[in-house]
């Protein structure tokens, strides 16, 4: 009898996965803003539920009034008390709502914050080429040692610091180290360490 060899599953199937994805900061910077909106928004909604609770403490004095004045068993008690009733549910489920929309927009702003971060190395990487021109400029021999790269900060503030910390490492050439013939007379060692 003729039979049909079936392959064989792989073991391993590989599945395409992307792990990454570059996003403009621009979006970012929007995903931001929006969250920045629904805090408002949280907070308004907190506002509301306090004026809620107060409606309630008002509402309580009112009944126990109405009680004290004698109105029992009128043809308003059912109608009052689907009313506490009502405003019970609608105090606790704005109570809930409003815990539940502090986390989602806590945890959003927590992770476009944490999208936004890069570590140091990001910009410290550029700086052993840098050095290593301007040294070979100035008749220098650096060794760059770079420590905290994997500290992680925020996009604009890696921007904001990698001009003058470029700044910082072309004076400490320019001024800080002297020549291998300098060093070496002064009783240093003719290569010099700069430290980041």
């Amino acid at each position: 009898a003729y039979s049909e060899a079936k392959p064989e599953p792989k073991a391993h199937a590989e599945q395409f996965v992307i792990e990454t994805i570059r996003v403009e900061t621009r979006k970012l910077d929007v995903l931001m803003t929006h969250a920045g909106e629904l805090t408002v928004a949280k907070i308004r909604i907190a506002r509301r539920h306090l004026e809620l609770e107060e409606l309630q403490e008002k509402w309580d004095q009112i009944f126990l009034t109405l009680r004290n004045m004698g109105v029992k068993n009128t043809a308003l008690d059912p109608l009052l008390e689907v009313f506490s009733s009502h405003l019970e549910t609608l105090i606790s489920a704005a109570y809930e709502d409003r815990a539940r929309l502090e986390f989602v927009t806590g945890e959003l702003e927590e992770g476009i914050r944490s999208v936004r971060l890069l570590p140091l190395s990001t910009i410290f990487n550029m700086f052993g080429l840098m050095v290593r021109t301007l040294s070979r400029e100035r008749d220098k021999e650096v060794t760059l040692q770079i420590e905290g790269g994997d500290i992680s900060a925020d996009k604009r503030i890696l921007e904001e610091i990698k001009d003058p910390l470029m700044h910082i490492l072309r004076n400490a050439i320019d001024h800080g180290i002297e020549t291998p013939a300098e060093r070496l007379t002064k009783g240093k060692p003719a290569v010099g360490t700069i430290s980041l």
